[in-house]
């Protein structure tokens, strides 16, 4: 905290319009890093609402629903670094692979289940694959954003507000959803749209790797 503040502020710091980030999404990884973020995001936003309620009415206490989201939360702070760790040997693609499968099998489970007991080692064990979506999306944002000259703070600036509309969005809408429809529903569209991304991946495997491995630039091309 004292050594921040020793740090002297730049002379000039360049401006960036937004048009300029708005231009750079078109980069695959960069956009495709913003999409992975908000898909978690709207992946939590769906369990957090929906889960709790069916804890609940599966007679789990309020000690043993905050139990579940703890102990999910940390597998999922166990697991990240060496998510990272993977991302940064094999490429983004593999572990946005594995995210996106399991939280496509997950989500429809969820609601599913007859016992609390069942449902808490699910959000526990498998929760960790959409909370590990984040390990693979910021290195994404970061290598489109570093391409594209974008500053690393509008960049994750952007990320942020894809995780916040994401979660939000989706947390309104999964329990509205719930209200009028059976709560299968909302899973079901969490569980496509995990799934219509993992094709994606699958389909664009060539654009997040090919943009991490390019070298950069030599000055004067």
């Amino acid at each position: 905290m004292i050594s921040s503040l020793l740090l002297k502020v730049p002379s000039t710091v360049e401006p960036q319009p937004m048009r300029d980030a708005l231009r750079a999404m078109r980069d695959v990884s960069l956009s495709g890093g913003l999409w992975l973020t908000c898909l978690a995001g709207i992946t939590f936003g769906v369990v957090d609402v929906l889960a709790p309620l069916r804890l609940n009415k599966l007679a789990a206490s309020a000690i043993t629903i905050s139990a579940a989201f703890l102990g999910a939360a940390a597998v999922e702070a166990a697991i990240s670094p060496l998510v990272g760790r993977f991302a940064d040997r094999l490429g983004r693609r593999r572990p946005a692979l594995v995210s996106l499968a399991g939280s496509a099998v997950l989500a429809p489970l969820l609601p599913t289940v007859s016992k609390a007991a069942v449902l808490v080692a699910l959000i526990v064990g498998g929760l960790w694959f959409a909370g590990t979506m984040f390990v693979p999306a910021a290195a994404m944002v970061s290598d489109g954003a570093e391409r594209q000259g974008m500053a690393f703070g509008i960049g994750f600036g952007l990320t942020n507000l894809a995780w916040a509309s994401g979660q939000g969005v989706a947390a309104l809408g999964a329990g509205a959803i719930a209200q009028a429809r059976p709560g299968l529903v909302p899973y079901l569209l969490l569980s496509m749209a995990c799934a219509g991304t993992l094709l994606g991946v699958v389909v664009l495997k060539s654009g997040p790797e090919r943009s991490r491995r390019r070298p950069p630039a030599k000055a004067g091309s």
